[in-house]
């Protein structure tokens, strides 16, 4: 891994599925493509087959094609389908002579199962069909191909001995890689890894098709379903080093830090937080057309397996939705060990005896409960996740989280979208902290438990101006995060149902002071007048008993006395508003900016002593109008200063 690095995505890519029936051709095809041998195993050469997956590229004037030859003997399925679930479009090679055979219509309902929709039909071995097969043989593909991913697929006749066709084919494929969108990477990729070694000199390599993200050297990675961490070391595209890589490009990555030992096939890198390991799953499936009567055994909890990514696991299989008449069912799966899986991933379900493909499909939610078969609530929200629309599926999902909401970068990880993606769409159906969404239904019904709960706080607590946040906050559920919890305030707030004042927070047009009885109002003036005459002396303790304390925190909270700690333990200090105001001035006249003064200066200027001073100017320094230097302050200016109140 020395070459020098660069990049390779100034071209359009596809990712190739080479597939058909054992000994119809694919890897000699494969070969005069592109003159990779993809049978590197000295069994497959003895053989004469493949047995594991071949990789090559073909490199076209606007196109770089990766393929990936999978085998073509039943016995190796398996191993086709790890091949199949991560291509964009397949090439079905058919012999000229044999036409269509059992592991071709195989081949084709995966490719077809796992989302394959575009591709080529290549028919092998024209040198040696006589006129009448090659004038029929394209009549004879098309009811087998019909309904199907290559219903409309060009059909190419090729021969390695002759050169036939290789020339139209290379343009078919350029023309497949064409109508390839160009990748709009999301901000976080995953690697089914398919193949781990280690070598001299580099130390440990994996092999995978990217998915969903671009990879970067550097990057920190982790593997799962183990969970180790490691970073990347280098990058290599078609035999080069590179500096990323991106979606659906084959890669070899060198790690840091693990060595051969501690990966294998079957394991999926991802940024580290990505990946939920898990043994429940949700998922859509289609079953084949001539399997439609297992439905009503699937309900049994059968043991199949289970296919995805290079992931194969033994699965119970349970049916939620009885709909046995419908190819689409909601299903969930239980493997019987923890497996890395991603919300959106291709599946395959297959028997093992005797051998057969069964159905595939999707998977809805890899952090799935258990549910029970016929739950309306629950199948409602699987359609909803089945549908596609991913706007939706992002809404059920804040549905389904609750109160609590979800973490921006995890939905949007879970979505393979960024995260400011899903900020904008989500404006319209949920609230943004920054980091946390909270649909709008949750939000609703927060701001009207908390309504309710500032409604009993004004009628248990008539002469409290307003309810503490710690009270607000303990009367909403446990999960709600702090930071939403300030952001629902913010906004009750800006729209009037709610005041925020002085760490109090009161419903929109409640004032005890407004509605008290004569006499109450009186001792209250009474209070306030006294300690407005106190000035910068003011009154020690101007109340006594449990109803002054009542009136005094009253006039505190509606912010027309200010009640500062005293230096000594215990103490309390009882200014008025307009005293604190006066007292400001003051000191701005005598020390203007940056001029200092000290505690004995400002008690000359404020006809006061150090028991009123020095809890002044601390609360004038907790409040941005002061700037303390030591035993000096400084007085701040105007648009430095952090409140605008007392």
């Amino acid at each position: 891994m020395n070459a020098p690095a660069r990049t390779l995505h100034a071209h359009r890519h596809l990712s190739l599925g080479v597939l058909g029936h054992v000994d119809h051709g694919k890897t000699s095809l494969v070969k005069a493509l592109t003159g990779t041998d993809t049978d590197r195993l000295e069994e497959e050469k003895r053989r004469g087959m493949s047995i594991v997956l071949g990789f090559a590229y073909l490199s076209l004037a606007s196109a770089i094609i990766d393929i990936i030859d999978v085998p073509g003997h039943e016995q190796f399925v398996r191993t086709m389908v790890a091949g199949a679930t991560g291509i964009d479009a397949a090439l079905l090679v058919v012999d000229a002579r044999e036409g269509i055979k059992p592991q071709t219509m195989e081949h084709l309902a995966i490719a077809g199962l796992v989302g394959v929709r575009r591709g080529v039909v290549a028919v092998t071995k024209a040198d040696l069909a006589d006129d009448a097969q090659r004038r029929t043989l394209p009549q004879r593909l098309r009811p087998f191909l019909a309904g199907g991913p290559l219903a409309s697929a060009p059909v190419v006749f090729t021969s390695t001995v002759t050169g036939e066709g290789l020339d139209a084919l290379r343009a078919a494929l350029e023309g497949l890689a064409g109508e390839q969108p160009r990748p709009a990477p999301g901000p976080n990729f995953t690697l089914p890894v398919d193949r781990v070694f280690a070598l001299p000199g580099h130390g440990t390599v994996v092999t995978g098709t990217l998915r969903g993200g671009c990879v970067r050297s550097g990057d920190h990675v982790a593997v799962s379903p183990g969970g180790a961490r490691a970073v990347i070391r280098q990058l290599q595209v078609h035999n080069q080093v590179v500096e990323e890589a991106w979606p659906g490009q084959r890669v070899g990555i060198n790690l840091r830090q693990l060595g051969a030992g501690d990966l294998h096939r079957g394991d999926l890198l991802a940024p580290p937080g990505l990946v939920r390991v898990t043994s429940l799953i949700d998922a859509e499936l289609r079953l084949l057309p001539e399997h439609l009567e297992q439905a009503g055994r699937l309900a049994d909890g059968q043991r199949l397996r289970l296919l995805f990514g290079t992931t194969d696991v033994s699965a119970r299989v349970r049916l939620l939705d009885t709909r046995p008449e419908t190819t689409g069912l909601l299903v969930q799966l239980r493997t019987e060990r923890p497996v890395a899986a991603m919300p959106g991933d291709a599946f395959i379900l297959r028997r093992d005896s005797p051998p057969q493909t069964l159905g595939g499909g999707r998977f809805l939610d890899t952090a799935a409960p258990r549910h029970r078969a016929g739950d309306d609530a629950v199948l409602g929200r699987l359609r909803i996740l089945a549908s596609g629309d991913w706007r939706q599926v992002m809404a059920e999902r804040l549905r389904a989280a609750g109160p609590a909401g979800l973490p921006l970068q995890e939905l949007a990880r879970s979505l393979g979208c960024h995260a400011e993606d899903v900020r904008r769409a989500a404006d319209g159906f949920a609230l943004c902290d920054g980091k946390v969404l909270l649909l709008h239904d949750h939000a609703t019904a927060i701001q009207e438990s908390l309504l309710g709960a500032l409604g009993r706080f004004h009628r248990e607590q008539p002469l409290r101006s307003g309810a503490p946040l710690s009270y607000c906050r303990s009367s909403l559920p446990a999960a709600l995060a702090d930071t939403m919890f300030r952001k629902i305030l913010s906004l009750m707030h800006a729209s009037g149902r709610v005041v925020c004042q002085q760490g109090t927070v009161r419903l929109a047009g409640h004032d005890p002071l407004a509605g008290m009885e004569a006499r109450e109002r009186a001792e209250a003036e009474a209070l306030e007048r006294r300690v407005l005459e106190g000035g910068m002396t003011p009154p020690d303790l101007p109340c006594a008993g449990q109803r002054g304390e009542a009136l005094l925190r009253l006039l505190a909270e509606h912010g027309r006395l200010v009640l500062l700690p005293g230096q000594l333990a215990g103490q309390r200090i009882v200014f008025h508003r307009e005293a604190i105001a006066e007292a400001e001035r003051k000191l701005r006249e005598a020390f203007p900016a940056p001029a200092r003064f000290t505690v004995s200066q400002a008690r000359e200027v404020l006809g006061s002593s150090r028991k009123f001073v020095v809890p002044l100017l601390e609360h004038f320094d907790a409040r941005g109008r002061t700037r303390r230097h030591g035993d000096n302050r400084v007085m701040a200016a105007s648009e430095d200063r952090q409140n605008g109140g007392a």
